[in-house]
């Protein structure tokens, strides 16, 4: 496959799963919370207090004191609004580009220590898969409306 196929599957691909994501589980009751800034996304996504490590696929990478909010032991980007979270996944928007977007992630995984196993990173999508300490996590960065649409999954890794 050359690389603007690639490319191509992988924005459709992150589209698709920020698409669906943000369809899961949102119902009129909640539709006023759905768009939450950030900000709040550090309260929910505490690490559980439980020493069972499937809790929490971060481990102990949620432990900086940095104060800035993360998600599966990466960082939370900045500017950005929570479109829908779940065990394992989260689905923000941004004003910001994708290829911005993009090089904040990938400057994020390796300044905090990731190994990654994939990563594409253009003006027209991005996808960065990395391990760390037995966790794993896939960011996808796509076109959206007015910005960008992030989705982030974390789960265990051998």
């Amino acid at each position: 496959m050359n690389r603007r196929t690639r490319t191509l599957v992988s924005a459709l691909a992150a589209i698709a799963i920020g698409v669906v994501a943000a369809g899961c589980g949102s119902d009129s009751s909640s539709s006023d919370t759905s768009t939450a800034t950030t900000g709040a996304v550090s309260a929910e996504t505490a690490s559980p207090t439980s020493d069972d490590d499937t809790a929490s696929p971060s481990g102990s990478a949620d432990d900086d004191n940095s104060g800035a909010d993360t998600f599966g032991g990466l960082p939370v980007y900045e500017p950005s609004n929570q479109v829908s979270k779940a065990p394992g996944s989260l689905v923000l928007t941004s004003p910001d580009s994708v290829e911005k977007v993009g090089q904040f992630y990938t400057d994020a995984v390796e300044d905090g220590g990731w190994d990654i196993v994939s990563e594409t990173v253009s003006r027209f999508a991005a996808s960065i898969t990395v391990t760390k300490d037995g966790s794993g996590a896939s960011i996808s960065v796509a076109p959206g409306p007015e910005g960008s649409v992030i989705s982030i999954s974390s789960y265990p890794s051998p």
